[in-house]
């Protein structure tokens, strides 16, 4: 089963939709324009975004170098502070 087959397993849209949609996000387009353009619902628009975004941050995460838990030191960088 593809990756879109498995977000699109119980949806109410048409996998053509779907694509639109996808690509719409691609290009950078705010979910209200994105409902008018693909004439469905805002909330429905943004609970497909939510689902591609996931998505994506899984996939980044499966390609990061890091893994497990992550300390970071605080530090200034720049201009010595003055008094």
């Amino acid at each position: 089963m593809t990756r879109e087959k498995s977000i699109l397993k119980r949806a109410r849209i048409s996998t053509k939709k779907f694509r639109q949609i996808l690509k719409l996000f691609a290009l950078d387009i705010e979910a209200t324009k994105i409902a008018r353009l693909t004439d469905l619902n805002r909330n429905t628009i943004n609970k497909y975004l939510r689902l591609i975004r996931e998505r994506i941050a899984e996939e980044c995460e499966l390609e990061s170098p890091f893994s497990g838990e992550i300390e970071v030191d605080e530090s200034f960088f720049g201009a010595r502070r003055t008094k």
